[in-house]
């Protein structure tokens, strides 16, 4: 009696059993297990899937930006962070699609082809993202002390994908090197200042009034941080459109700078109304209806965006504020509904008062607490 030997066929890369020169029928009933196992489940075809689900992830979110406005990263840090792309949020999430679409290619193509140059392109590739990711996050939480889910959640998942590649091609070294080149890019930035010089205050109006007024040299004068997404905005402007504050001068500074928003405020501002009542004028322009599209000034939309740079960097956090000067050197600091509208009631200057508690806020919120712009409230 002769024993089952094995044997093995290069041409079709599987094991066979063969007994007197013929091939036991056993082997065809455990070939759909060998293909799952070879093929399925193996590492290379989990790093394919990690690779088309980061492209696929951040061609929604630019899918949601197109047609919203906003992607899947709704808090004010992600805006932030956009704000200082070069080329902006959109073009910088592009980018990202359109690398991890020529990533999938080259993890492809390189286990199809044995060739000794695909495999090498994929990890310079993968090394030079996780360089990129690694200077990013690290200017974001040592320079801007933000932190943007959307570029976190990249991170991981580039993570992920060195950790398969390390399994695909058993290689621990890559892996090791991997990991230093994403910390030394993110270490760069824990020992270099990158804190930008602020603006100053009267760089981020986008509106002062009454006409002739000089806020910056008369006192005392009033700025108000407000923003279009704010119930207790809404409140502080109500009550302020009903009293007669022409006699001291006025800045008004806003938080939002998104396309729709910018619609909006170009209306405002050349609306005849506007310099007839202006927080009755932004009232209506926050609760009205969505205005056709309009470009606004240039200047007034770098204004808004220094505006949101003053606020951040000067450490503030919630809206509705207001900044009293009462001289060249001193200033009375206000934030919330509560105590912007107690101040001018103690001061005299709110002789008439509104009820506004059935009036719904626009942003669906109760109470008179300032909104937390850092989890993307009035942004």
């Amino acid at each position: 009696m002769r024993y089952p030997e094995w044997t093995h066929s290069e041409s079709c890369e599987s094991d066979r059993i063969v007994v007197d020169g013929k091939t036991s029928p056993g082997d065809r009933a455990g070939g759909p297990w060998r293909f799952l196992k070879r093929r399925v489940l193996s590492a290379q075809f989990f790093l394919l899937i990690f690779i088309a689900g980061m492209a696929l992830a951040l061609s929604v979110d630019v899918w949601m930006t197109v047609s919203q406005g906003r992607g899947m990263c709704t808090t004010l840090s992600c805006e932030v962070v956009g704000e200082y792309v070069r080329w902006g949020e959109l073009a910088l999430t592009q980018a990202g699609a359109v690398f991890f679409l020529l990533l999938w290619l080259l993890a492809f193509f390189a286990g199809r082809y044995r060739t000794s140059f695909l495999w090498p392109m994929f990890a310079m590739a993968l090394l030079g993202a996780l360089a990129f990711d690694g200077a990013l996050l690290g200017f974001q939480f040592m320079g801007l002390g933000e932190r943007c889910q959307l570029c976190i959640a990249i991170g991981l998942g580039l993570f992920l994908i060195l950790l398969q590649y390390g399994l695909a091609r058993k290689s621990v070294a890559v892996v090791l090197l991997g990991l230093s080149i994403w910390t030394s890019g993110f270490a760069a930035n824990t020992i270099l200042k990158l804190d930008p010089i602020p603006p100053r205050l009267e760089q981020t109006s986008f509106l002062e009034w009454p006409e002739g007024g000089d806020p910056w040299t008369e006192y005392p004068s009033f700025h108000l941080f407000v923003s279009l997404h704010c119930g207790h905005c809404a409140k502080v402007l109500g009550n302020l459109s009903v009293n007669d504050l022409g006699d001291f001068p006025w800045s008004f500074h806003i938080m939002d700078n998104k396309p729709r928003d910018l619609s909006r405020i170009a209306h405002f501002l050349a609306s005849n109304a506007t310099m007839e009542n202006p927080f009755l004028a932004i009232l209506e322009m926050e609760m009205g209806d969505e205005p056709p599209k309009t470009r606004i000034n240039p200047a007034k939309d770098e204004r808004i965006s220094r505006a949101k740079d003053y606020f951040r960097f000067s450490g503030y956090r919630g809206v509705p504020m207001l900044m009293v000067d009462l001289d060249r050197f001193s200033r009375v600091t206000l934030v919330g509904a509560t105590a912007i509208l107690a101040y001018l009631e103690n001061e005299g200057l709110l002789t008439q008062t509104l009820d506004w508690g059935q009036r719904p806020p626009t942003d669906g919120g109760q109470g008179s607490e300032p909104v937390n712009l850092t989890s993307g409230a009035g942004s």
